[in-house]
């Protein structure tokens, strides 16, 4: 039996993004696996995070971060 896949699912690519935050750790730049498009309109991406990186304390800290994919 195959796997059915949903449709959507496959319109978006998906790539190591890149997450560079500033903050308590100073600049930090973190490959992220787990980067995906969600949508154009609004431009959302989702992005997983492990909760005790560095990266996340700036992300709290500063309250912003940057993505390139």
């Amino acid at each position: 039996m195959g796997r059915k896949v949903c449709e959507t699912s496959n319109k978006f690519a998906t790539s190591i993004g890149l997450i560079t935050s500033n903050g308590p750790h100073c600049y930090d730049i973190l490959a992220c696996e787990w980067a995906h498009h969600l949508s154009y309109r609004p431009w959302l991406i989702a992005v997983s995070l492990g909760s005790t990186k560095a990266t996340v304390e700036n992300i709290r800290t500063s309250k912003e971060f940057g993505i390139n994919l």
